[in-house]
């Protein structure tokens, strides 16, 4: 027989999603954050070896330490300090790939620009909510397919390599990189997938304390609410890297989802206190479904079950402020989260 945990769910104040998009809207029009955005990818490609000795000057003075990052550790080579750094790049054989791939990137400039005012609008949203953090500098590079965001202390770095939404382009891309990890390189992410990757990085960095499932799905689920809170008129299928059809699923399923989260094993504990992580990730690890379910599941939908979490606590709790609300302990989250809305 099959056992489920229940959960006493109190009556939400408000029903709609509008709620919280109210409590979101914030005016940071006042906000005297500037991004300071540089191109490292146009400034490298094509690369130009008549001058190394210029270049790596030219590199140096822009871009700073973070050009030996690129160099040096990203790109596995010996870095400004070694005058065959740019001729081995430009005799590799991936390099003709990489500048199609530049080509591409090039395409994009409208939306480049477009998702750039819309990252800096995110970070006069962060500096409200959390003025003491730094506001980093932004560096957009081809990365050759090496990570599609990056941070340092001061630098949050883009491969506009990982957001190429030209299918053509995606076909001739490394074996590595599979259909559901394509089908997510979009444009339209570049600005949120950013802000996530400092947000998880150097805002609220998970702290190796979250040993269960659902500690798990309330943190991936904070960082998506905290992403709502960045970019209060995204969608929420831009915020969580879905299609429409795949939040829509979402929804549908909600309430059997939860019945699975919530089964009682014969160990007499509900998966949601699940401790193994290889169990884990089958609920929240990106993948093409979620592996718990069904091979017809929405990906990490432990991670947007943890986020309806998070808004409905919020909805519950109006005057807790959203610094505050990262303190809380996941438990904190189970009995205003009504998976019937």
């Amino acid at each position: 027989m099959r056992k489920y945990l229940f959960v006493f769910i109190l009556i939400p104040l408000c029903l709609l999603n509008s709620c919280e998009a109210d409590r979101l809207a914030i005016n940071v029009t006042d906000s005297a954050i500037k991004l300071d955005i540089k191109r490292l990818d146009k400034a490298l490609f094509p690369i130009d070896t008549s001058d190394i000795a210029a270049k790596h000057i030219q590199l140096k003075e822009e871009f700073g330490d973070f050009a030996d990052v690129f160099l040096g550790y990203m790109q596995q080579t010996n870095g400004l300090k070694d005058f065959n750094t740019l001729p081995s790049l430009a005799n590799d054989q991936v390099y003709p790939l990489v500048m199609t791939v530049q080509e591409g990137i090039l395409r994009m400039e409208d939306e480049i620009v477009s998702q750039m005012e819309l990252l800096e609008d995110g970070f006069k949203h962060l500096n409200y909510y959390f003025p003491e953090t730094t506001t980093p500098d932004i560096v957009l590079m081809n990365s050759w397919f090496q990570y599609g965001i990056f941070t340092t202390e001061s630098v949050l770095a883009v491969g506009l390599d990982f957001f190429i939404g030209d299918t053509i382009i995606q076909e001739i891309y490394p074996p590595q990189f599979y259909s559901y990890m394509k089908k997510d390189m979009q444009p339209d992410y570049i600005a949120v997938n950013a802000m996530y990757g400092w947000l998880y990085n150097k805002v609220y960095p998970i702290t190796g304390d979250e040993s269960t499932l659902l500690d798990h799905m309330v943190y991936k689920g904070k960082v998506r609410y905290l992403l709502e809170a960045m970019f209060p008129k995204e969608k929420e299928s831009t915020i969580m890297n879905y299609s429409e059809e795949e939040l829509a699923w979402c929804y549908k399923k909600q309430l059997a989802v939860w019945r699975e989260l919530t089964k009682v094993n014969e160990k007499n504990q509900a998966t949601i206190y699940e401790k193994k992580k290889s169990e884990i990730s089958k609920w929240v690890a990106p993948g093409p479904f979620t592996s718990a379910l069904s091979e017809e599941a929405t990906d990490r939908v432990g991670e947007w079950v943890g986020l309806q979490m998070v808004r409905d606590f919020m909805r519950e709790n109006p005057e807790m402020k959203i610094s505050e609300m990262l303190k809380q302990n996941s438990r904190k989250f189970l009995k205003y989260y009504n998976p019937k809305r």
